[in-house]
């Protein structure tokens, strides 16, 4: 019996130090609030598309952040690595954050006009890593899909142009049978409308 209540005691003496540590660490003050975390991008060949990331520094005191587009450490089932971060754009720099400030980070990422690339799923991570405490790094995922353009269909090209020339056909005759009426007072009753 008096061993158990040792044990307890010297468990609670050894933890005692662990606690002070974990609770005087700044991330359990707070957080570092990134939306969103994972982004599905469908995107074409020889475009540029964008998406726009929001952080919120949730912390006790202000941080400096960075941005950097980086290839996954562990890969996403169905996505292969980015062929090349340079085909992305960051419209940020390094961000100096007050407590409860929120900052909005434009990744435009722009794909070369290049076929082989359709259908391709690629996975990134857009990294965010603060200056002096490890512990506040976090990151967002981008999935890239490369689809293909849709042909447009022609028989809504060939329907449309149709339906103009009715329209504007039915315009230009109405009005020249007005004009028409307009200039023989006698109306329908001449010879000119009986042919």
């Amino acid at each position: 019996m008096v061993r158990r209540i040792l044990r307890s005691v010297s468990l609670t003496v050894a933890a005692a130090p662990l606690i002070c540590f974990v609770m005087s660490v700044p991330v359990f003050a707070g957080s570092l609030v990134i939306s969103p975390h994972t982004t599905e991008l469908e995107t074409l060949p020889g475009t540029t598309s964008s998406i726009v990331l929001s952080m919120e520094n949730g912390l006790e005191r202000s941080h400096s952040f960075r941005f950097l587009p980086s290839q996954l450490a562990d890969p996403i089932d169905g996505y292969d690595s980015f062929p090349d971060l340079s085909w992305i754009t960051l419209v940020s720099g390094d961000t100096l954050l007050a407590p409860g400030e929120q900052t909005w980070l434009t990744v435009e990422i722009t794909v070369p006009n290049d076929e082989s690339l359709i259908e391709q799923k690629w996975a990134v991570s857009i990294d965010i890593s603060c200056a002096g405490e490890s512990l506040l790094n976090d990151s967002s995922i981008i999935l890239v899909t490369v689809g293909q353009a849709q042909p447009s269909n022609p028989e809504w090209g060939i329907g449309g142009g149709i339906a103009a020339v009715c329209v504007i056909g039915a315009v230009l005759w109405t009005r020249w049978k007005d004009r028409q009426r307009s200039e023989w007072t006698t109306g329908l009753k001449t010879k000119h409308w009986l042919e």
